[in-house]
């Protein structure tokens, strides 16, 4: 009974945006925008520590999805990849609608590279100059903002 309330309901506003001209059909609306928080990532700086909530992508398909189709991340908000083992990184920003910093990790928590403000939809490949095991993603201009660079070190509190 639920389903089929949700369902109707669901089909109302399709039915309602579709007749105010208000979506294209190209367009993909998105209804999640505040995805569960699943640990925290603590950057070490010399100015100290900066933590950000994170989703977590361990599996291929998630660290295929990432961040794609989103409109907005909340500011102290991204998404750790996590990879079994150590490996040269490729990420892109196919269907990834919002600027990146993409920040390299190897196997001892020590930042490789950073890619700065990744261009939304992009599909150039972004190599991390050394092999790293772990990626974060963030909004564009976080690294900058907290003075993250290669060398710092962080750890992870996840459940």
């Amino acid at each position: 009974m639920i389903a089929l309330v949700v369902a109707a309901i669901a089909a109302y506003y399709f039915w309602k945006n579709s007749e105010s001209g208000t979506s294209k059909p190209d367009e993909v609306v998105i209804t999640e925008q505040n995805p569960e928080i699943q640990g925290r990532v603590i950057f070490h700086t010399e100015d100290g520590d900066r933590a950000v909530d994170v989703e977590v992508a361990r599996s291929a398909y998630e660290h295929s999805k990432g961040l794609m189709d989103r409109t907005s991340l909340p500011h102290n908000q991204g998404m750790l990849f996590i990879f079994e083992e150590m490996g040269q990184r490729s990420f892109w920003m196919r269907n990834t609608r919002i600027a990146l910093d993409i920040i390299f990790v190897d196997d001892k928590y020590k930042i490789v590279s950073i890619h700065k403000n990744a261009v939304p939809m992009s599909e150039e490949s972004l190599l991390s100059k050394g092999p790293a095991q772990y990626v974060i993603e963030v909004n564009a201009g976080y690294t900058d903002l907290y003075k993250i660079k290669p060398g710092d070190s962080l750890t992870f509190d996840i459940p």
